[in-house]
């Protein structure tokens, strides 16, 4: 059974949505690349001798934000490895502490449950046995 390939639609709408694309989309995408790729052109081949000096001035000032950063990041990681490595050698006796409580809590909780339940269970067990004494009698 063979088919054919889909067709594209040939009515108005989809003409004018063609047309559309074309203006709206590959036309100032195509005529944008072609004015940037112009534009590196001329500042690659066409800088003049007096342009150099300021191109390298724009090129300091464009980079000296991105160092600052990265030096504020770099001081960053290392207080973060410094403070890390002294709270390495504080946390073991504390996180023993803390161990500790932690298998405790579930005792408590448990030994907590057990009281709130209590008097429900109690309740029920005299519920329960006046129903079994009522009905022998």
């Amino acid at each position: 059974m063979k088919t054919s390939p889909p067709t594209s639609p040939k009515h108005n709408s989809y003409r004018i949505h063609q047309r559309q694309f074309v203006v709206q989309i590959l036309l100032p995408l195509i005529l944008l690349l072609s004015v940037l790729i112009a534009a590196g052109f001329l500042m690659t081949y066409g800088a003049s001798g007096q342009a150099r000096p300021w191109a390298d001035i724009a090129a300091m000032l464009l980079i000296l934000p991105v160092l600052a950063l990265g030096l504020v990041i770099l001081v960053l990681v290392t207080a973060l490895i410094i403070l890390t490595g002294r709270l390495i050698k504080i946390l073991p006796p504390y996180s023993a502490i803390a161990q500790e409580y932690a298998q405790k809590v579930p005792l408590w909780l448990r030994k907590a449950a057990d009281k709130v339940a209590e008097p429900l269970i109690w309740v029920k067990s005299k519920s329960a046995m006046v129903k079994k004494l009522t009905k022998r009698s």
